[in-house]
């Protein structure tokens, strides 16, 4: 009988996006060198869970394309970069879910100075919810089943950035990582439809954000040639820790028509350990990479995979 109200839109939607902006913080993936440009391609998927605790449990999956191109300068790369990302949120114990397609913007500039790199990168997302709700019971010998549908939009804006330190020892390298992104997701309000008035909800508009700090730090392996034009190979792992310092899930206030409202508060996201491997390899020309990751969140694992193709132009 409950809307969505645990946070899984909010996770969908992020881990989208954060998903597409980890190609920014890779720094062997540009192509582009001084004066020239490189455009790159992606698709990424993801995927989590959480168990019903003091608010219902949901399983969160999507995947996406994205685009776009950057230019290099003598103070760095800059870049654009477009997404389209569509999301699932599940409800854990019943058939409700929500549905999400995400259009994303963003800019992004890179650089790496002998060793140190830096990034930034803001993006803004429109984003079209469609929900849907049911209920199967029984009053005496009577089934009684309702099924509802619900359409809102969505605001996504995100700023994060990152430096980091490589230093080499031949063939092996360690690079030490410390980054933050910021994330908040406005929702407007909706009117649920088709399930009659002892059902459907009237839910009003709700906002969420989360500020993120990361640590972390990365071991590369090189194979292949060391010149420019010589095809490479190239793995690494990265672990560490990402700790929420700021923002909150937005409650969700709601009423039956001519009822009164009441609200659910969600709970509190959770801080946790980060892995990712990861695979890059190619010439002066093209550049393709692959990276699995994994994140500690509200007790269990948020998956996310991406495969990127940069290319000279």
């Amino acid at each position: 009988m409950l809307p969505d109200h645990a946070g899984g839109t909010f996770e969908a939607v992020t881990q989208g996006s954060r998903a597409t902006a980890r190609m920014v913080a890779d720094p062997n993936l540009t192509t582009a060198t001084d004066g020239n440009g490189a455009g790159w391609v992606q698709q990424v998927a993801w995927g989590t869970s959480k168990s019903i605790g003091s608010t219902a449990g949901f399983d969160v999956s999507g995947w996406g394309l994205a685009g776009g191109g950057e230019l290099a300068t003598g103070v760095g790369n800059f870049g654009l970069g477009a997404a389209v990302l569509f999301g699932t949120d599940a409800d854990g114990g019943t058939e409700n879910e929500a549905n999400s397609a995400q259009y994303e913007l963003a800019a992004y500039w890179r650089g790496d100075w002998k060793g140190f790199q830096a990034n930034a990168r803001i993006s803004g997302a429109h984003i079209a919810f469609a929900g849907e709700r049911q209920f199967n019971g029984t009053i005496g010998r009577e089934v009684v089943e309702r099924t509802n549908t619900a359409d809102w939009n969505g605001k996504l804006w995100s700023a994060s950035g990152g430096v980091a330190y490589e230093a080499r020892f031949g063939r092996f390298s360690l690079r030490p990582i410390a980054a933050i992104d910021y994330y908040r997701l406005s929702e407007s309000d909706y009117t649920e439809i088709g399930g009659g008035k002892a059902f459907d909800l009237m839910v009003n508009s709700r906002n969420s954000d989360e500020l993120a700090a990361s640590g972390t730090i990365a071991a590369g392996l090189d194979f292949g040639g060391k010149a420019s034009e010589d095809n490479w190979f190239r793995t690494e792992i990265e672990g560490g820790r990402r700790q929420i310092v700021g923002g909150a899930l937005g409650a969700t206030t709601a009423h039956f028509a001519g009822g009164a409202d009441f609200t659910l508060t969600p709970e509190e996201r959770t801080n946790g350990w980060v892995g990712k491997i990861r695979a890059v390899g190619g010439n002066s020309m093209f550049r393709m990479a692959g990276e699995f990751s994994a994140e500690e969140q509200q007790g269990r694992a948020a998956i996310a995979a991406r495969v990127s193709l940069t290319f000279g132009l």
